[in-house]
């Protein structure tokens, strides 16, 4: 016996749909409450115009970005939550948690004092018991021995330096009190020393009265205390520097930052790195241009520490130093113009995360930045803009888990950068609502990237050759109205979750092999 099952809103429907169901051989028949397809003819392409310099100047500039580019882009990921925009902050990665931690930094027009996590997809915002004072110019990095990401530092809007530590444990801030610490600072650099299992911290500004500071100390943090080291050589005195810890080599890469001489501030572009007992100033005949900022980070996965923008007034420049020379990359995508960002390398998923920032030349009220993105290998979606990133993740997904070459229609897919004109996609806002592909000769398994599209309404998938089993990941799709899986081979128990899609009105997976309660 062959079971049609239906959702209706307001209605608690509990149906059981028999194991290992025939699946009976006959011509395809469109049930009459399906809508049908409404194809729209393709738009004209505009004629374009032959100029032969511009032609050269394209060439000659594909001809860089392959002598200069690794492979890599930086990628814009939306969220339906995330920070408002900011600056003069820091983050850190969770890679016991696989999660990037944001705190505090400055608006434009105030300070701020609250923690955020990144998932790699969404921002969700941490409301802690305990939370540290609002503040800006502070230090962060994460102890992966102690699984607790550790700050320091920071200015307050009451015009003073501080030099409290805390830990954040995934769940609630811990100021720390050891009996002897570094002076109070703002804009220091902090890393996590992986080898020697301490944090280190060098330099930033002090404030003591009305007297301002910078300093070029080194301290080391080993979870009950702070040590100072006193290096024979080290960097001169500065602020608002990059550090990144290259785990590969064990050894800590600083550049730039800015000196204060009076009230004079200037920039610097020199190299140095720290062994664990020693500074040492390197040089490459190619470098960054001075710059102000501390968005610097290890890639673990292309074995370079990776530096972006932050140049005078702002740049977005991407270089790349392999612990003997610096080299600028080319990117085909990349943020604006910034400084003031943040930016850390997320080893679970092996991108590069960098959130905010502000824009040059612009005033206090409109330049903080509240974008995401993620300098990953270029692939296929980072080269769409039409809709989230990870929604085009899914419909490539869908494509190739599917044989999409062999779909009976696959007009478009993967051959334009406009995936909302693709045959069977709708989109509205920016957004995939619809999802059409019904005796289309899919075959194969649902990806579980389908979860990704969050904001589609309505599924039809039916009279095709998908098998396996429902990807717990179609719970995610909250906004569906219509799910149509009929006339396939899946099987499998029904995932549970499918009864919790409130707004769902139309469930049919009749004749399939399924099994389960809803």
């Amino acid at each position: 016996m062959t079971h049609s099952i239906w959702r209706t809103r307001g209605l608690s429907l509990i149906l059981l749909i028999t194991l290992l169901l025939p699946v009976t051989a006959q011509p395809p028949v469109r049930a009459a409450s399906e809508p049908p397809l409404a194809l729209e003819p393709p738009e004209p392409q505009p004629t374009l115009d032959y100029d032969p310099a511009v032609a050269e100047a394209a060439i000659a500039a594909a001809e860089q970005s392959l002598n200069t580019s690794t492979g890599y882009t930086w990628v814009e990921r939306s969220s339906g939550t995330r920070p408002a925009g900011r600056y003069d902050f820091t983050m850190a990665y969770d890679s016991a948690r696989e999660v990037v931690v944001l705190f505090g930094g400055w608006t434009g027009i105030g300070y701020l004092r609250d923690t955020w996590e990144w998932n790699g997809v969404n921002w969700v915002q941490r409301t802690p018991a305990t939370v540290p004072l609002s503040r800006s110019g502070h230090s962060m990095t994460y102890d992966s021995a102690r699984g607790v990401v550790v700050m320091f530092g920071g200015y307050r809007p009451t015009n003073e330096t501080l030099d409290e530590t805390w830990e954040w444990n995934g769940v609630n801030w811990v100021e720390r009190t050891p009996s002897s610490r570094p002076p109070g600072r703002h804009g220091g650099g902090l890393v996590y020393d992986e080898a020697r299992n301490v944090v280190l911290l060098f330099g930033g500004q002090n404030k003591s009265g009305s007297t301002w500071t910078t300093l070029n100390d080194t301290w080391e943090w080993n979870g009950s205390n702070w040590t100072q080291r006193y290096p024979a050589t080290r960097p001169s005195t500065r602020q608002y520097h990059a550090m990144a810890y290259d785990n590969a080599r064990g050894i800590t890469v600083l550049f730039g930052g800015r000196h204060r001489s009076g009230d004079t501030y200037v920039s610097l572009n020199d190299t140095w790195e720290w062994n664990g007992s020693n500074w040492t100033q390197r040089y490459s005949t190619t470098r960054p241009t001075e710059r102000t900022g501390r968005a610097m980070v290890y890639d673990r996965v292309q074995g370079v520490t990776l530096l972006f923008g932050e140049g005078s007034g702002g740049t977005n420049d991407t270089w790349e130093w392999n612990g003997t020379t610096w080299t600028q990359r080319y990117p085909p995508t990349r943020p604006s113009e910034r400084n003031g960002h943040a930016m850390v390398y997320d080893s679970a998923r092996a991108v590069t995360v960098l959130f905010g920032g502000q824009k040059p030349q612009a005033s206090y009220m409109e330049n903080a930045l509240d974008d995401t993105w993620v300098y990953d290998i270029a692939t296929f979606c980072n080269y769409i803009t039409e809709i989230p990133y990870n929604e085009c993740e899914a419909l490539v997904a869908l494509y190739e888990a599917t044989d999409g070459p062999n779909w009976a229609n696959n007009t478009d897919w993967l051959a334009t950068y406009t995936p909302c004109s693709w045959y069977g996609v709708t989109c509205s806002g920016g957004r995939v609502t619809k999802l059409d592909l019904r005796t289309n000769q899919l075959s194969g398994e649902i990806p579980p990237e389908i979860g990704n599209l969050r904001a589609l309404q309505d599924l039809f998938l039916p009279e095709n050759a998908l098998h396996g089993p429902l990807p717990p990941e179609i719970g995610n799709l909250t906004a569906l109205r219509q799910l149509w899986l009929s006339e396939n081979q899946l099987t499998g128990e029904i995932p549970p979750i499918i009864g919790d899609l409130t707004a769902l009105i139309y469930l049919n997976l009749g004749r399939n092999r399924l099994s389960g309660a809803i």
